[in-house]
């Protein structure tokens, strides 16, 4: 039984056997998602007037109805308990005789708890209690509170703007993409709407964005980034001269070409800070005027909304 309003000298004078967790109370572990489980180690201390004879401890994982009665309502707290699933100890620790304690091997499943961590705005936690039929447990040492942190691998595109000029033919486009993980991942690149970059890029930025037209540029599939590598490099198949047809119309004067694109990574324990990615098209346009427009033809620079130098560095 858990024993309170006594200090540590008294409870080792008074009683056979005491434990307690060397490191206790809050704790904020940093968890890797690179594997489903991450192993942990726990201390359990026993000392007591009898601290030389064996003893039997045990780890419990205590219920959102135990956190909100003595931690949440008690102390002010707001934690959203994990639960026990998510934990993984020896079903019984023994101490031997001759021990003044023990390192036991705990894991927590990282992966599964990553995901069950769905509302940033919640405080999740993981109480683990230190329990024993035999001996006594110091009630301000008898729980850790695991404060979960993750960081997970971000896969994004190196940058969120590429310049590209458009020479003519079928012209490959190559794009890069930054990874800070270990582990091979996959993902795929997807075309955004007009609608959305109207409404996200156009509108905001005050620039005439269009996008090309997606039968006039190639998205490849099967996209992956090996093992230990830091960036990848896919290529975009471009139309060029389907573009600049289109470009050279005369009512698309003053409208900027650009590809949209969008990463996802397959894996949901993977992030991406940098999703979107506008390609900008540049290109030299020669343009011949009907019969009685004026003398032609005539040559001018559709120009990228920053210069190439600035869309690449």
């Amino acid at each position: 039984a858990a024993v309170c309003c006594q200090n540590e000298s008294t409870l080792d004078n008074e009683y056979a056997q005491v434990l307690s967790f060397k490191t206790y109370g809050v704790q904020k572990v940093a968890l890797s998602l690179e594997e489903p489980v991450f192993e942990y180690a726990l201390t359990i201390l026993k000392g007591g007037t009898d601290a030389g004879k064996p003893v039997t401890a045990y780890l419990t994982v205590l219920s959102q109805e135990e956190v909100d009665a003595e931690y949440n309502e008690k102390k002010g707290m707001s934690y959203k308990a994990l639960p026990a699933e998510l934990f993984d100890a020896p079903e019984k620790i023994e101490i031997g005789a001759d021990a003044s304690g023990i390192k036991v091997p705990v894991s927590f499943y990282a992966q599964d708890m990553y995901r069950s961590m769905t509302d940033d705005s919640n405080t999740y936690a993981l109480v683990i209690r230190l329990t024993s039929e035999e001996g006594e447990v110091y009630k301000e040492k008898q729980d850790i509170v695991i404060l979960p942190h993750f960081s997970p691998s971000d896969l994004c595109f190196a940058s969120p703007r590429l310049g590209m000029k458009l020479e003519g033919g079928h012209q490959p486009c190559p794009v890069k993409v930054s990874y800070d993980g270990r582990k091979a991942q996959n993902y795929t690149v997807s075309a955004l709407s007009q609608e959305y970059i109207t409404e996200h890029y156009a509108q905001p930025e005050l620039v005439n964005y269009v996008a090309v037209n997606l039968d006039l540029y190639e998205i490849p599939g099967g996209l992956s980034i090996a093992e230990g590598s830091q960036e990848a490099t896919f290529t975009l198949d471009l139309d060029a001269d389907g573009i600049i047809a289109e470009m050279s119309k005369p009512e698309n004067a003053g409208k900027v070409y650009v590809i949209p694109l969008k990463l996802t990574p397959a894996s949901d324990l993977v992030i991406s800070t940098v999703t979107e990615m506008l390609v900008v098209l540049d290109a030299d346009i020669t343009v011949t005027p009907a019969p009685g427009d004026g003398t032609g033809p005539y040559t001018w620079e559709v120009e990228a909304v920053l210069p190439l130098s600035a869309l690449n560095p």
